[in-house]
């Protein structure tokens, strides 16, 4: 009985190879040949992007005209070949995006002959790493549906009413050893209704499509477990039998580079005037869900570290490359006499960052000291009847008033622009308008750019990327950012300052 079994097996293998030999002798009555390139019949790939490729010639004059892909039934694009060319390719891009099943044929065109390839059956899933030995994938083919959102389409060519005359279960044709005359045509958006195709025969059991490099050679004969029996692909619609998880994100925001804090020292009281008072912090954050909230908390400190006492500003966002730049100053010289009175301390922050779902991530800062000098007198606000004052601008600057851009590292590459601005009848809103200029005359200053201004007791400020924006304008020379702050009160007067300048130079290494 053993020995019968196997007679029968080796009968069928060389049945099928006599099958394909016959396949490659003749062409068939349409005169065109059209085979697959990718993907190869019992393939199985992850759910995402592939790249179908096909190649058609006619052998009986009339050149190829066009070859269109067809998924499950479906025609899910067209490409438009050179007719004048002797053998043509083409290549289209899938993207599956349910688990399936999927039978993929090419169909080519010679004006009103046409020919189908043979199928090819491409088993999509994660989960799958080759197909089953009935050559099925075990999963259901997605709906008609499906397979119409899963490509960006061509727009749609008349399809020939010629029945397609059937192709053999395997061919074998030279590779092209020239490209094809003129380049693949681009897709575009089909109509809204895709068009099936007539059912074609797929054997279960097809022998593998080999397209050879030079000379053509005809692979092994397949060994069949059983007798093949041809299946009529289904045109009735099946609901896949899963549905893909949508995958939350639950990743916090990132640190892009470093933390930007400057300066190392500030001071509060009379000598004040003469020296940093704000404490600037900049980072750059990033995150695939987008920056929802920042906050800085910072936190007063003795001189022997223990904790006084503090507040919190949100900070002020802004995209850059990489992320967003997030920034926030704090007015030490007026918040430290609180917590220090007259006594030299430190001060601490911690940053609290999250996404727009929430996820949330915390920084920690370092230690910077607070130095004191003699208290400045409390000053007496003066109550006038109407408010016919524009808001008052103090301390004007730039911290550090030295940047740097080019390619040296270890060197501020940001800014901080601040205004010190008040009015009895509240601040409304405070800008900043800043521009390049080289040092060298015959480079034309650069256009003006305006900042809103964050912050807020009389402090506002915002961060220049210098190290980002400057190249354009300075060109690898040295020069300037110039600045000038405009203040509004919340009753509508308005003032200007004069305009400033920071120092910019250009560094290499």
């Amino acid at each position: 009985m053993k020995k019968l079994l196997l007679i029968v097996v080796i009968l069928l293998g060389l049945s099928g190879c006599g099958r394909a030999l016959a396949g490659t002798q003749a062409a068939p009555s349409s005169g065109i040949r059209v085979w697959l390139d990718q993907p190869l019949d019992g393939s199985s790939q992850p759910v995402g992007p592939t790249l179908l490729k096909a190649h058609a010639r006619s052998e009986i004059g009339g050149g190829i005209n066009r070859i269109m892909f067809v998924v499950n039934g479906t025609e899910i694009g067209s490409v438009a070949t050179d007719a004048t060319a002797p053998l043509v390719a083409a290549e289209l891009n899938w993207s599956p995006t349910v688990l399936g099943e999927y039978i993929v044929q090419a169909q080519a065109f010679s004006g009103d002959r046409s020919t189908i390839s043979a199928a090819a059956r491409v088993c999509v899933g994660a989960q799958i790493t080759a197909a089953l030995s009935d050559g099925t994938c075990g999963l259901p083919q997605p709906t008609a549906a499906s397979v119409a959102l899963a490509t960006v389409r061509p727009a749609p060519t008349a399809i020939s009413t010629a029945t397609p005359s059937p192709s053999p279960s395997a061919t074998t044709s030279a590779s092209p050893t020239t490209p094809p005359a003129t380049a693949t045509a681009a897709p575009q958006l089909p109509s809204a209704t895709p068009r099936p195709l007539a059912p074609t025969v797929v054997p279960t059991l097809a022998p593998t499509v080999v397209v050879p490099s030079a000379t053509p050679t005809q692979r092994s004969a397949p060994t069949f477990t059983a007798t093949p029996t041809a299946t009529q692909p289904s045109l009735t619609p099946v609901p896949p039998s899963t549905t893909p998880t949508l995958v939350r994100d639950t990743a916090p925001p990132v640190l892009v580079g470093s933390i930007d804090t400057t300066p190392l020292v500030t001071y509060y009281g009379p000598c004040q005037q003469d020296e940093p008072g704000i404490l600037s912090v900049s980072l750059v954050a990033s995150d695939a869900s987008g920056i929802g909230a920042a906050t800085l908390s910072y936190t007063f400190l003795s001189s022997r570290g223990g904790a006084l006492g503090g507040a919190a500003v949100t900070m002020a966002q802004a995209p850059v490359e990489g992320g967003t730049l997030l920034s926030a100053a704090v007015n030490v010289a007026r918040d430290a006499p609180q917590y220090l009175g007259s006594n030299n301390g430190l001060i601490t922050y911690r940053l609290d960052v999250s996404d727009t779902l929430d996820n949330a991530t915390q920084i920690q800062g370092a230690n910077f000291e607070v130095r004191a000098c003699q208290l400045p007198p409390t000053a007496t606000p003066t109550l006038v009847p109407r408010d016919t004052t524009p808001p008052t601008f103090g301390r004007v600057y730039a911290s550090p008033n030295e940047v740097f851009y080019g390619t040296c590292s270890g060197q501020p590459s940001r800014t901080s622009l601040i205004a010190e601005v008040s009015d009895p009848s509240g601040i409304g809103s405070v800008t900043v308008r800043y521009r390049f200029r080289s040092e060298v005359s015959r480079i034309p200053p650069g256009a003006w750019t305006t900042l809103t201004l964050s912050g807020g007791q009389d402090v506002y400020s915002a961060v220049v990327n210098v190290g980002g924006e400057a190249y354009a304008t300075l060109q690898g020379t040295n020069g300037f950012l110039d600045y000038e702050f405009s203040a509004s009160d919340s009753v509508g007067n308005s003032t200007q300052s004069s305009v400033l300048a920071a120092s910019v130079f250009y560094c290499i290494g």
